[in-house]
């Protein structure tokens, strides 16, 4: 009692104290005896004398009665003091983020602890909604006809079906319920139908955002090359540009250096690749497979649980060596790349030095004339016949 009124900050008086935790008892006021206790029953006699017996062997004896709880109690891998005061804790008001109507509910929490945000707004995580018109005023009638039309489907309905995947977040079973609801029992379309439309629009959108972003980045790294081959006095402005758009010029070889650097200094970030690693992780194979059919690369079932396998198993640590890596192969074929081009600009040079050093071995060799046969025959006629002489 004494901890629940402890910590609901509840101040109670003396008499409602019964014993402590160290066993002492504690003053308590004197209560009225029952009429039932009075009365002498035969069975209320042994009662009372086991209450005397019990009292007067407590006041004869010197050692503490034992404690009613423990003194220490383990919670998680601390262990806390029962001797202690217990903490309070209060009715408090709080609001979430996660709403728009700014509703404010109440909840017990620790005194003397503040919450700048409510911990559980976190978890509130929405889909993100697929939209092709561009604001509100805008209905998107143009990319609609250029882009999404089908024979099979109208642009109220279309329309529709995006409003209720965003409403219900691709719950499809409730989808299709509401379509039924919206358009009658006669609608001959399925929830595959809806499923295929759906995941078609979103393919579109995400390729068209990966046009217009690839389209930025080219033009960015193309002004950015730009401004550097000026710096150094090369070429510069409209040249730079054409042979960059141009292809087989040096404005591509920049451009494609530019841009692997720029992967490799990010690819390098111990951030970067930490973030790498949480979303591999974070991957399933129901995500990854949605992710594919919006990408138009369907994937079945076993390619997607390994790819999503060999992804969990992705670490900062082997981003780190895999990168390090692919810069000394592409160091290397660089390096083989220059030799080349240096002995296929120089080949002639390299032939001629080749036969010229021919030439000369072949000068410097040494000639064996008739002259030099016969003395050596001679030589050897003589030694032939000495060696004879000796062996008689």
């Amino acid at each position: 009692m004494g901890d629940v009124a402890q910590i609901l900050g509840i101040k109670l008086n003396q008499s409602h104290i019964g014993t402590d935790r160290s066993g002492s008892s504690s003053q308590k006021t004197a209560a009225a005896p029952s009429s039932i206790m009075t009365s002498r029953t035969p069975f209320t006699k042994p009662v009372l004398r086991m209450v005397a017996s019990i009292k007067s062997s407590s006041e004869e004896s010197s050692a503490p009665l034992p404690p009613m709880a423990p003194s220490l109690v383990r919670v998680n891998q601390k262990y806390i003091s029962t001797k202690k005061k217990a903490r309070p804790w209060c009715w408090a008001p709080f609001s979430s983020e996660a709403r728009n109507d700014g509703l404010v509910l109440h909840h017990w929490v620790r005194a003397g602890v503040e919450y700048p945000e409510y911990p559980f707004a976190r978890f509130n995580i929405h889909l993100d909604a697929l939209d092709y018109r561009r604001d509100e005023n805008d209905e998107g009638n143009e990319f609609y006809k250029e882009f999404l039309q089908d024979d099979n489907w109208t642009k109220s309905e279309t329309d529709v079906l995006l409003d209720f995947c965003r409403i219900y977040e691709l719950r499809w079973p409730v989808i299709i319920d509401r379509w039924i609801g919206r358009f009658g029992s006669l609608s001959n379309k399925k929830v595959e139908d809806l499923q295929h439309r759906y995941y078609t629009i979103g393919m579109i959108l995400n390729r068209k955002l990966v046009e217009k972003a690839a389209k930025v980045e080219a033009e960015d790294l193309a002004k950015a090359l730009a401004a550097s081959q000026s710096s150094r006095g090369g070429v510069v402005g409209k040249g730079i540009l054409s042979s960059s758009a141009g292809g087989g010029g040096g404005g591509m070889e920049g451009l494609a250096k530019s841009v692997l650097s720029s992967v490799a200094k990010k690819a390098e970030d111990k951030d970067t690749q930490e973030m790498i690693c949480k979303y591999l992780n974070s991957v399933d194979t129901a995500q990854l497979m949605s992710l594919s059919i919006m990408a138009g690369l369907p994937l079945s079932q076993n390619t997607a649980e390994r790819i999503v396998s060999f992804a969990k198993g992705v670490t900062p640590r082997g981003i780190g060596k895999s990168v390090k890596l692919t810069k000394r192969i592409l160091f290397v074929g660089s390096l083989m790349r220059k030799m080349f081009k240096i002995i296929g600009k120089y080949k002639h040079l390299i032939v001629l030095a080749v036969l010229l050093g021919w030439i000369k071995s072949a000068i410097q060799r040494p000639v064996v004339t008739a002259v030099k046969k016969q003395s050596a025959k001679q030589v050897i006629d003589a030694a032939l016949s000495q060696s004879a002489k000796q062996v008689i």
